[in-house]
């Protein structure tokens, strides 16, 4: 029996539901135990991720392209492949990439580094990872394969002989699964860094291109949900941003601050008792940013991943007071952006102006009651102010700084029977992937 799925790049990512579905079906149901990741040189994706992306305004097809491969460039940006190396080096920053050619070696390296990492994210995915748990189920082999379409895969007589110039070659998963450690010691300064570079790079040159700020200016009370947009986050500001910012699980409103600290005040580091979820939703009552293209302006609530915090800072209204505002980039497990204006006395809350916890990067973050806006032509935008009584909860911090987060981070495993917590599940796997951020274990 041959099952097969393709898509650009035969690229897996564990947040899309299709490549997702298609491996829990082969495996679960068709009984698959033998899975091929199957490249092949002169890979348009490939090429498409080495090159530098087309002049905005992007159209539909243009941004769906470009997000699909969004990893690939990834790859591109930091394997440590030789040939990729040089062809780095050849085209420093500001340069035009053109595209490579179908024998340019760095378009060869690309492909077999992309089949080994597709293996890689087969095997850390949880389908595998839960396969190996159950000691009762059949062994499934992942393997990486690459064919070249000019000269066609080998004969089966080239397979059974001795002189073929092929060689085939299988990575099988590991039967110890990794477990995640929330006691794990914080990630070092070097990996937040290349975490913070590789999101300020999600949303760079896309949606947020050309976006001017100007906070100088006067701001009419009337019109205190208008968007304030901001360029991609200067990668040393990010560093020191995120370095200075405290960590919480908290839910916040204009009135409410309630944290771990408030709710467990006999918790010490040495205590073995678990960290239950404690974030309470119902997935029916979340809006999605998809949903938002539709356009007009709703009252709604949101489960979001924050990509980026600017602020609090302050402006002056037309009518004189100076209020303040905090800006934020948030994204889904289904690589959709916005952006997020908070006002007043919730951007002070939010923003750890009054004695409150920061809200950071990477937390995933349940938003209730606040605006939803989504123009032609324009990026969906939110809004929360004290009139609307907008509230934000954080069910998890993703990014690690001190060993006093392991305590802000729930064991989610706890909680796999809740529909919500699996979302949330969902949002951090996601983030991690996109940050290139490897999940501290235990054995």
């Amino acid at each position: 029996m041959l099952f097969a799925e393709r898509n650009i790049g035969n690229q897996f990512h564990e947040s899309d539901a299709n490549a997702n579905a298609a491996l829990s079906y082969a495996v679960e149901d068709l009984g698959v135990q033998h899975i091929i990741v199957m490249g092949h040189y002169g890979c348009g994706g490939a090429s498409a991720a080495i090159s530098s992306p087309p002049a905005p305004p992007w159209d539909v097809a243009d941004f769906a392209v470009q997000e699909w491969i969004f990893l690939l460039r990834n790859l591109y940006a930091e394997s440590a492949r030789p040939e990729i190396i040089e062809h780095r080096n050849a085209y420093p920053g500001g340069i035009k990439v053109p595209l490579p050619k179908l024998h340019d070696p760095v378009l060869r390296a690309l492909v077999e580094e992309n089949v080994k990492q597709t293996v890689s994210n087969i095997v850390s995915s949880q389908l595998i990872v839960e396969r190996y748990c159950n000691a009762t189920a059949a062994a499934v082999f992942i393997h990486g394969m690459v064919y070249d379409v000019e000269n066609g895969a080998p004969s089966l007589q080239e397979l059974r002989g001795h002189q073929s110039e092929y060689r085939w070659e299988h990575i099988v998963s590991s039967p110890a699964p990794a477990v995640l450690d929330e006691n794990s010691v914080p990630s070092t300064s070097e990996a937040l860094e290349a975490a913070s570079r590789r999101i300020s790079r999600l949303y760079e040159n896309t949606i947020f291109q050309g976006d001017e700020e100007d906070t100088t200016g006067q701001l009419d009370d009337e019109y205190e949900s208008t968007m304030i947009t901001w360029p991609p986050t200067n990668p040393a500001d990010s560093e020191e941003r995120l370095q200075t910012s405290t960590t919480s699980f908290i839910e916040t409103s204009a009135s409410l601050l309630e944290t771990q600290e408030t709710q467990e005040t006999h918790y010490s580091d040495t205590s073995s008792i678990a960290r239950f979820p404690t974030f309470h939703f119902n997935l029916h009552t979340l809006g999605t940013l998809n949903g938002l293209r539709g356009g007009g302006s709703r009252k709604m609530n949101f489960l979001l991943v924050v990509l980026e915090v600017d602020g609090p800072d302050t402006i002056r209204t037309k009518k004189g007071p100076e209020i303040s505002i905090l800006k934020m980039i948030l994204g889904d497990d289904e690589g959709n952006m916005c952006k997020l204006t908070a006002w007043r006395e919730v951007a002070d809350v939010w923003g750890g102006m009054t004695g409150s916890v920061r809200v950071k990067r990477g937390d995933i973050v349940f938003l209730e009651n606040v605006t939803a806006t989504c123009e032609p032509q324009a990026s969906p935008a939110l809004s929360a102010s004290p009139y609307l009584k907008s509230k934000l909860q954080i069910c998890y911090r993703t990014l690690v700084y001190t060993q006093a987060d392991a305590r802000l981070r729930p064991d989610l495993r706890l909680g796999v029977s809740d529909p919500s917590v699996r979302k949330v599940e969902s949002l951090v796997r996601w983030f991690e992937m996109m940050a290139g951020l490897d999940r501290p274990v235990r054995k």
